[in-house]
């Protein structure tokens, strides 16, 4: 699982947990594999941001190995 929006790299494992809209996936769909993507959250959770996270998590907790987030270091 991992949030809207992210980049983690060029290579097909990095790319299948980039965003589905502006990362890779468009052009290598089929040699992605498919992943399970959440809201990207806000800079200051609240309570209810977490409450959906946490439902997400219950959702999804039979097929879901790891979270995978990374912060915005690299924006420039």
């Amino acid at each position: 699982m991992t949030c809207l929006g992210g980049y983690h790299g060029d290579t097909f494992g990095c790319m299948s947990v980039c965003d589905p809209f502006g990362g890779m996936h468009k052009s290598f769909g089929g040699a992605v594999r498919e992943s399970i993507f959440v809201p990207k959250p806000p800079a200051i959770m609240t309570a209810a941001d977490e409450e959906a996270l946490v439902q997400e998590f219950e959702k999804h907790n039979d097929t879901t190995a790891a979270f995978i987030i990374e912060p915005l270091v690299q924006v420039s």
